[in-house]
């Protein structure tokens, strides 16, 4: 090999070994850039987990605060404003003998307290769980008719087993519409039917009040509010009609979920 093939393979080593340094050094600094991203994303992965959770605690508590504030109305204040009617018809009647009309009193006031400790550990209905809703609506029905202050049937078609969530949102539906109709409607008669159909849940509630202007009362009655928010809690439609002088009704239509586990 000559001295100038020597000095041509020289270069070009050399020229290699450059190359081989410089890609060294290219891919050492990618590599780098590419440790400090990762790290910089890993920095912003923990930070965002951090308000996500502090998120979800903050609507927690809020949705916490506003399932109260919808329980105490819609249950106890429920039970207490019918022993509050009731109550008012023993006053107006003016009978002497009355121990078995103070009686169903003093057990309405009782199941309002009884229902206020329920709620007070972690809102845990135990009756919710073990009853059916119709056993449930049932019970309600009775008390209606028990205080003699309007007429109250209830058809019931057979219902597959239903969540807590649904059947707890179902039944304080009724609940207000009951007491709404009871306060303000002067209704005599009240009409409750629940029943499954094409897969949904349906259930009709209607009086023979005096009805209302929907209208007026649709963005500030805290009635037809929760009533509509309860439907919208659970992904059903509501339909409220109203009539003066010819009553009110409501139409709820509950898709119908299988297991707890699927509403969560």
């Amino acid at each position: 090999m000559g001295e100038r093939e020597v000095e041509i393979y020289l270069v070009i080593m050399a020229a290699l070994v450059l190359v081989l340094i410089i890609g060294i050094i290219f891919y050492i600094f990618q590599f780098r850039q590419r440790l400090m991203m990762h790290r910089v994303e890993k920095d912003n992965l923990i930070k965002q987990h951090q308000l996500d959770i502090l998120h979800a605690k903050v609507e927690s508590h809020k949705d916490t605060s506003a399932h109260i504030g919808r329980e105490i109305h819609d249950s106890v204040a429920q039970k207490i404003t019918l022993a509050s009617i009731y109550l008012q018809k023993l006053l107006f009647d003016r009978q002497p003998d009355r121990e078995a009309e103070l009686n169903m009193i003093n057990n309405i006031l009782s199941n309002s307290l009884q229902e206020l400790r329920r709620l007070s550990r972690d809102l845990t209905e135990d009756s919710l769980g073990s009853l059916s809703l119709q056993e449930l609506i049932s019970e309600e029905c009775r008390n209606i008719r028990q205080s003699g202050v309007c007429q109250v049937q209830f058809d019931a078609k057979e219902l597959p087993d239903i969540p807590v969530r649904i059947k707890t949102s179902l039944l304080r539906i009724v609940q207000e519409f009951v007491q709404n109709s009871l306060k303000h409607a002067s209704c005599q008669n009240i009409l409750i039917q629940i029943g499954l159909m094409n897969g949904n849940i349906e259930l009709e509630l209607r009086d023979d009040g005096r009805g209302f202007d929907l209208n007026r009362y649709r963005s500030n009655g805290i009635g037809l509010e929760s009533i509509r928010r309860r439907a919208e809690f659970i992904e059903a439609s509501c339909e409220m009609a109203s009539t003066l002088g010819q009553g009110t009704s409501c139409h709820i239509v509950c898709p119908l979920i299988k297991s707890e586990s699927d509403v969560i």
